[in-house]
């Protein structure tokens, strides 16, 4: 009996890599059939001066009209001297009651570089298991 890690969970791209000084295009994530989701933030090359926020915010439907941030999920204020280049992980449970999840992210004052993927797992999982880059060999 082989151990299939990507046969137990579901990767998705929550925040498509790009070099801003500005708000960033989020993916809303459905996380329906999993207990827990790892966002996983990659944070490359940093301009002096500027700054990265992130945060996931949780809601009962899809399309985010009442979602809420969700408490302790943050990243705050990380800053080019000591945060670039490095790669930063929230790992949460899933709300049942609030199953969709978006990440809310900004780079300010000065470029930034980044990208987010969100690894949802353990539970009942969702299948079939669509993650574009997913594939699974035995």
């Amino acid at each position: 009996n082989k151990m299939n890690l990507l046969g137990r969970m579901k990767i998705v791209q929550s925040v498509a890599p790009v070099t801003s000084n500005t708000a960033l295009t989020e993916t809303e994530i459905d996380c329906t059939g999993f207990d827990r989701v790892c966002h996983i933030i990659n944070v490359g090359a940093m301009t002096a001066n500027g700054t990265f926020d992130y945060k996931v915010q949780e809601d009962s439907a899809t399309g985010m009209a009442t979602a809420a941030d969700v408490t302790g999920a943050a990243l705050t204020q990380v800053l080019a001297a000591t945060g670039a280049s490095k790669v930063y992980a929230i790992d949460m449970p899933v709300n049942p009651a609030k199953p969709f999840q978006k990440a809310v992210a900004a780079c300010g004052t000065a470029n930034v570089t980044v990208g987010a993927i969100a690894v949802l797992y353990e539970g009942s999982g969702t299948f079939p298991k669509t993650a574009a880059t997913q594939a699974i060999v035995l």
